[in-house]
């Protein structure tokens, strides 16, 4: 139908900056992680320092859209630990059963059939940052900082996150 069309055309015109083997293959992820879902639009993010990060849109039976992010982590990263991908999807399954603010993960993919490297998939968290990097030598971003990371301490079993 025209319709039909029109919106696949306006869906492949979002693309241009993505090039269609890649476009393909996170539509293929959005189908394994959720065969009824289908892939609206996918961004690469910029910022990233250790890994490729990329945005997807993604609509489910209900047509109700949410924000994915893809993390693809770099060769130092995959140097220092090659199972990283699915290490970080355990620990921020750790961190959410302990109610500790951090993105959901959705899955993580090492099969390396649709990227040369694994991928984990989490939640898009909008935000700012709270403060710059400079700030942390001031008293009260520091002391944010110890509080966050002693509740995480005492919150995550050891045998939680034998990885780390």
């Amino acid at each position: 139908s025209d319709e039909s069309t029109t919106h696949h055309s306006t869906i492949r015109s979002r693309y241009q900056s993505m090039d269609a083997e890649r476009h393909a293959a996170f539509a293929r992820l959005v189908e394994r992680i959720d065969p009824a879902a289908r892939l609206i639009d996918a961004r690469r993010l910029t910022g990233g320092v250790s890994a490729e990060i990329t945005l997807l849109v993604v609509e489910d039976v209900s047509r109700t859209r949410s924000r994915w992010v893809v993390r693809r982590h770099g060769p130092v990263d995959l140097a220092s630990d090659p199972q990283i991908a699915h290490n970080e999807y355990q620990l921020l399954r750790v961190l959410a059963r302990q109610r500790i603010k951090a993105p959901t993960p959705i899955a993580v993919d090492d099969s390396c059939d649709l990227f040369p490297t694994p991928v984990i998939v989490v939640e898009f968290v909008a935000g700012e940052p709270m403060f710059e990097a400079t700030d942390v030598t001031r008293p009260n971003v520091t002391r944010q900082v110890a509080d966050e990371l002693r509740r995480i301490h005492e919150t995550v079993a050891a045998d939680d996150v034998p990885f780390l």
